[in-house]
């Protein structure tokens, strides 16, 4: 919300800065369509969630008749939410169109980039599982071991924009921008939660309980982007731009299948189930592009 209020009055103080302000050297003299190439730097961060808090919770249902019941976790397991980070170089190609207005330069764009982030978290955690005993009053325990592995990673980017500026001088533009913007994104998540139980019949026998959340998603994601920044003549119809974007994909859902397994008969869960994670992106880009105007520039009359 700040970050719109913010290129609102940006917006507003360039409109009024140009209406008041025209100098003759600006008119028509940005006008025309143009096509450049992008290099820069892009910082990721990602935060997700277990809608269904965790996958992994020890039941609370009995186990049969021969086995015991209510079980209880006094321990801390993986935790069902976190945070991810990365970085990476991001490239592409841009292309747009200008109109002048005074000392007001309106225009749209598109880009297409290619990018490499790779965030990645694995998390482990061990604790104790206590539950009723075959004894009256008797407290037995199980050991749980668990491994959790989130990842995420992006390769390629795409925006939609509108931008609005205003000349300093004859040669330097600085500008606001904001529109849409397109993310090809895969989503991971591979976790494995291990119970050994010590005793779950009258036999002292020992059993194992085994639950695997595993699985991928990939696509595009749709979010908004504002930014800004300064382009500059660099002599003939080339130009170069410094350009800065916050993006904001929003949300996405992953459903994550979820299997149970049990090497001995009456231990709980067996079968198969899913839960959902939310996932949830922002991030910003820092690029300079090299543009190339299909309208050569008009002379100035000072020239």
């Amino acid at each position: 919300m700040r970050a719109r209020r913010c290129v609102a009055f940006l917006v507003a103080a360039l409109v009024g800065a140009g209406l008041t302000a025209v100098p003759a050297f600006a008119q028509g003299d940005w006008d025309g369509g143009w096509l450049g190439i992008t290099v820069g730097w892009k910082t990721l961060d990602t935060d997700f969630r277990d809608a269904n808090g965790s996958a992994f919770a020890p039941p609370a249902t009995a186990l049969s008749s021969a086995v015991p019941a209510n079980l209880t976790d006094p321990g801390q397991g993986v935790p069902a939410s976190g945070s991810l980070s990365g970085n990476g170089i991001t490239g592409g190609v841009i292309v747009g169109f200008n109109m002048t207005a005074g000392a007001l330069v309106v225009g749209l764009e598109a880009a297409a980039d290619l990018t490499n982030v790779d965030q990645s978290e694995t998390v482990s955690a061990s604790s104790r599982v206590e539950y009723d005993g075959l004894l009256a009053g008797q407290t037995d325990y199980a050991l749980r071991d668990e491994t959790c592995t989130r990842s995420k990673k992006m390769t390629a980017e795409a925006s939609l924009k509108g931008r609005i500026g205003y000349l300093a001088t004859p040669d330097l533009l600085l500008y606001v921008s904001g529109g849409l913007a397109f993310a090809r994104t895969e989503h991971d998540v591979d976790c494995l939660s291990t119970i050994e139980f010590f005793e779950v019949d009258a036999q002292g026998s020992q059993g194992t309980h085994t639950t695997r959340a595993q699985g991928s998603k990939s696509g595009w994601e749709t979010g908004w982007t504002l930014g800004g920044g300064a382009e500059m003549r660099i002599g003939g119809a080339w130009n170069m731009r410094l350009d800065y974007a916050y993006v904001d994909l929003g949300s996405t859902d992953q459903i994550v299948p979820i299997s149970r397994t049990s090497s001995v008969a009456g231990l709980p869960n067996n079968g198969a189930s899913s839960t959902v994670y939310e996932w949830s992106e922002t991030y910003h880009k820092l690029r300079i592009a090299v543009i190339y105007t299909f309208a050569a520039p008009s002379p100035s009359p000072l020239e």
